[in-house]
């Protein structure tokens, strides 16, 4: 017994700490540490030392539309959805992502800066996908429509167009579009490549593109170009004005013509307390043209502000 007894004292143990962890993933790790299940590459990743792990785990975890994707995240399946939309957004569209490349993603970023250009963006377009994406979405529990929707959505962003009060339409046309490509097979995909229809011959490359070697560049390009195509047919979107900011000499313009008052309650104002405001706000398009613009106090810029929104 006191052999027994010195040969445990001696054992040493493994001890790890899990933090930040979901209710459902210290789950599946108990039945995976019970059952001997090996980790996939999604696991492998989250066991990585990482301010960039964490702004991950983060962002799935803060943003409603990956909860109603209704995919379950148990192995950290949304995790990678996200990764790979971050590795795109900063790649700057299409790219070829394979496993090594989120590898090396997450490994390149131990240290994280989440007030990077990229990180911001990021995170601005999720908060656009939560706000079309406000209920249960199952339509989106597929991993390429919800890349292929945070690109789209990147990608209008970053080419100003105002999707101000937009959000009902993106959803209605994702689903009609999610609905029509279900409905197509082996059977009926020959029919949609020959068809004079573009819309026809834009559904038959995406399913193409959805359906086999999805991760490559080619394939996610050719998915971009079809949502951007069909997305911009269907719904009417503004070019926002590339000037957002109206220039100085405009702004003493608006000033004197306003008799250096405000156009809303008629108070007097100083030049250097004016806002130059847009009649026609710019985030619906609204102009940065004098015929456009006015003098605002604080108070009334911000009271049209906050009835904006």
């Amino acid at each position: 017994d006191g052999a027994i007894k010195i040969h445990i004292d001696a054992y040493n143990l493994s001890i790890a700490t899990v933090r930040k962890a979901r209710k459902e993933q210290i789950s599946e790790l108990f039945s995976r540490l019970q059952n001997g299940t090996s980790l996939n590459a999604a696991e492998k990743r989250n066991s990585l030392i990482s301010e960039f792990k964490e702004f991950i785990i983060d962002a799935t975890d803060s943003y409603i539309v990956f909860k109603n994707t209704t995919k379950s995240n148990n192995r950290f399946d949304l995790d990678e959805w996200a990764a790979f939309c971050f590795l795109l957004e900063v790649s700057g569209g299409a790219r070829d992502v394979k496993g090594p490349d989120l590898m090396t993603l997450y490994k390149s970023n131990a240290v994280f800066d989440r007030d990077s250009v990229g990180a911001k963006k990021f995170l601005k377009v999720l908060n656009y996908m939560s706000k079309v994406f406000e209920t249960e979405t199952p339509e989106l529990k597929k991993k390429w429509s919800f890349i292929d929707f945070y690109l789209l959505i990147s990608t209008l962003m970053e080419q100003n167009y105002s999707l101000t009060d937009k959000a009902s339409n993106f959803k209605n046309t994702f689903t009609a579009f999610e609905g029509e490509r279900l409905t197509i097979d082996d059977d009926n995909i020959e029919e949609y490549r020959l068809s004079d229809d573009w819309r026809k011959k834009d559904m038959a490359t995406y399913s193409d593109a959805f359906s086999r070697e999805g991760n490559r560049k080619i394939k996610i390009q050719n998915r971009h170009d079809v949502f951007i195509s069909r997305f911009l047919h269907e719904i009417p979107l503004i070019r926002l004005d590339e000037n957002r900011n109206f220039s100085e000499n405009e702004r003493i313009l608006l000033w004197r013509w306003a008799n250096e008052r405000c156009n809303e309650c008629s108070k007097k104002i100083e030049l250097n307390e004016m806002h130059a405001d847009h009649v026609i706000p710019y985030s619906r398009g609204g102009k940065t043209t004098l015929n456009n613009g006015q003098a605002l106090c604080v108070e009334c810029n911000l009271k049209k502000s906050n009835s904006a929104n």
